[in-house]
């Protein structure tokens, strides 16, 4: 490794000394005497470019000696490195300090003036005798020391390089939640095309070049499914006309049992240990929140007891997997809507423990067969990888393996399988009433999504949430994406911005700091200061300012809230439950969480909803907005997504463009700007998911 630590040297009138990750500004007339400290990676990045200067450093290169060669971790990491070494080098004021050579590396562009330690004679002759004292010690050791390192290095590399990963499906369409039968022979999983139904199928391990066989009928849906402890029997939910069923197959002669009420083909199922109750999430009245549920197999005539929180419950349980000696359950439990933890439940007594602490989402947790650790996924800014975790020490080891989506450990085995995802959302824009069709164009390319747009002519920018940073921050560019700011710097996921009327300020949604809900944030881009708005609620969901910025507007467990800018508390305005918001002129437009389907309008102010559109006509709860002349939106359209636009003075729907299914973002809003003539939305493209085995010594 290139020696830095000890470096001490100066870009311009900064001094960097590497033994304590150390910037130091000197004072000015404008400011005092300023000292940064910094990660160590970030200083050992801008040593070694030092070091290098004036050549070009490239990325396999600071990879391979800072983070031992670890791509994993280090593609991510060098440039979040980066990222923040420039904006802390930026009051030398010397233009670009760290130079981005395309497809090749970095280079630093201020030459470094190093400083080098004083030494006396005296000092000279102590260390030549320290030097001819430890010699022949020295040479004793070497042996045994190179050993020894070279173990440590085989050791970490080991822990940060997966042993192998096998691809086990490739069929070109989404491959999902697999599960392997309790003989290790067959995998089961849920297989989906774009715009069809899901279904499960069977592949023998054994014969891995065979045609999987399908289980279940294209006219059904089906995604997830748990294996009986025989290995005879699958359970999993189904849905088939407007029915969600928890639903038993024989895989014998192919008998479909149902068996309970369910509400997603996606909800988390699981078996007790000794296969004798199925444990499923799902939301029976009167609950308002999804929880889990036992039901006993044992009795024909038994229903599902609730196991979760059902009264008044600040949280909601999203995931879980039962421990290999049955006497403990592993819970996924979000706070809010962008906060997520796993806690353990003891099952004799009730008693929980929070595991984790801070976590945007959990997709998917598995026990290991030694019954302490516990394997989870996690989806951090958009980007999902896999952890473990000691369940009596709380350490957490990083499996190191990008877009590892709910991991489920091989029956009797140290290895896994998950299904791998990776999906970047992208700002995409396009004019709808142009001569010529056109399709949707990126307004910004990179290795980053941005999701959440909304515009302001006002301020003439748009506004959206960006992970370029590696984290979701709120950022905001020109109507062409360009001459782009990070105005926060939360580390925390922030979500949903809103433009108040006259630009000025910016209200937002953003994880509290103990990451159990979300709180609602303003945001004033006069001057960057951020306040949280005063609520006793600890879910909150996407804002909108009133018709004249003197409050807020976002639905809570109770409703449609009024959120007051001067610390009042919030009142009540409705007992609706919206989704999405939007104010233009006197009107409220929105769309119900829970109620009739379609686009809806009342008086921003208070009073009775009417109708715009009808549910067969806009069934998406969010892909909509409104102009002074018209709605656009997703229509309602078997296998593509329509984009059409509905003319008040006319009163008929014009259809303007049809794309592949799911090409645009179900959970994303569209801007229209109405100077420019174009709209903006959030695309994606439809994310192939492959079924991966996983062996890492991590897990042995």
């Amino acid at each position: 490794m290139l020696e830095t630590k000890q470096s001490v040297f100066f870009l311009g009138s900064c001094r960097i000394d590497a033994s304590d990750n150390s910037l130091l500004f000197p004072a000015s007339a404008d400011c005092a005497q300023e000292r940064i400290t910094l990660q160590p990676k970030f200083v050992e990045v801008l040593a070694y470019l030092a070091h290098q200067y004036p050549r070009v450093v490239t990325r396999e290169a600071l990879i391979n000696d800072i983070w031992e060669g670890n791509t994993y971790v280090g593609e991510k990491a060098l440039t979040n490195a980066v990222w923040h070494l420039r904006q802390q080098l930026g009051p030398l004021g010397a233009g670009e300090v760290i130079e981005t050579v395309r497809k090749t590396g970095y280079r630093l562009c201020i030459e470094p003036r190093f400083e080098l330690p004083a030494e006396d004679g005296q000092l000279r002759l102590e260390r030549k005798s320290r030097l001819l004292g430890w010699a022949l010690l020295g040479c004793s050791l070497t042996l045994a020391v190179v050993l020894a390192v070279a173990g440590h290095h085989w050791y970490k590399d080991t822990l940060h390089r997966p042993f192998g990963v096998d691809r086990l499906t490739s069929d070109g369409g989404s491959e999902r939640f697999p599960s392997v039968s309790p003989d290790g022979r067959f995998l089961v999983y849920g297989g989906q095309q774009p715009g069809k139904n899901g279904s499960l199928f069977q592949l023998d391990l054994e014969h891995p070049d065979a045609s999987p066989r399908q289980l279940t009928p294209d006219s059904s849906d089906e995604l997830r499914a748990v294996w009986s402890n025989d290995g005879k029997s699958l359970y999993f939910p189904s849905a088939s006309g407007g029915e969600c069923k928890i639903t038993r197959l024989d895989l014998k002669d192919g008998r479909l049992t149902p068996l309970a009420n369910c509400t997603s083909v996606t909800t988390a199922i699981d078996l007790t240990a000794d296969g004798t109750s199925l444990a499923f999430i799902t939301t029976n009245a009167p609950q308002k929140n999804a929880g889990i549920y036992l039901l006993d197999l044992t009795g024909e005539e038994a229903e599902p007891v609730r196991l979760s929180c059902d009264t008044e419950c600040p949280y909601r349980d999203r995931d879980f997997a039962f421990s290999p000696d049955g006497q403990t359950l592993a819970i996924a439990r979000r706070f809010g809507d962008i906060s997520e933890d796993i806690f353990l439940r003891h099952l004799a007594d009730g008693s929980e423990r929070r595991l984790t602490q801070g976590i945007e989402d959990i997709r998917g947790l598995s026990w290991h067969r030694d019954g302490r650790r516990l394997v989870y996924s996690t989806e951090e800014a958009g980007n999902r990888g896999g952890y473990l975790i000691d369940t009596d020490t709380g350490e957490i080891t990083s499996l190191d393996q990008d877009g590892l989506s709910y991991p489920r450990f091989v029956p009797d085995s140290d290895e896994l399988v998950f299904y791998h995802y990776n999906n970047h959302r992208q700002l995409v824009t396009m004019h709808p009433f142009a001569k010529v069709p056109q399709a949707p164009f990126p307004m910004i390319y990179g290795n980053f999504s941005q999701r959440y747009a909304d515009y302001s002519p006002e301020a003439g920018r748009l506004v959206f949430v960006s992970n370029e940073s590696e984290h979701n921050e709120i950022w905001t560019s020109d109507v062409d994406g360009q001459r782009r700011q990070m105005h926060t710097s939360l580390k925390r996921q922030a979500t949903s911005p809103a433009w108040s009327h006259d630009g000025s300020r910016i209200a937002f949604v953003a994880a509290d700091t103990n990451h159990e809900g979300n709180k609602l944030h303003i945001l004033d881009i006069r001057d960057n200061s951020i306040r949280v708005v005063a609520s006793p609620y600890i879910n909150h969901g996407r804002p909108e300012w009133s018709g004249d910025d003197s409050f807020l507007l976002a639905s809570t467990v109770d409703g449609l809230t009024r959120f007051h800018l001067d610390n009042k508390p919030p009142t009540l305005v409705s007992s609706i439950m919206v989704r999405r918001l939007q104010v233009l002129g006197d009107w409220l437009y929105f769309s119900y969480s829970t109620g009739p389907r379609g686009l809806w309008r009342m008086p921003w102010q208070g009073g009775k909803p009417e109708q715009v559109l009808g549910a067969k006509l806009m069934s998406d709860g969010y892909n909509w907005t409104v102009s002074d002349d018209g709605v656009f939106f997703r229509q309602r359209h078997s296998g593509s997504a329509l984009l059409s636009y509905f003319d008040f003075a006319r009163a008929e729907v014009r259809p303007l463009i049809e794309l592949p299914p799911n090409s645009i973002s179900r959970q994303e809003n569209m801007v229209w700007v109405e100077k420019e003539q174009k709209l903006v939305l959030v695309s994606w493209n439809y994310p192939r998911r492959d079924v991966m085995r996983l062996r890492h010594p991590a897990l042995h």
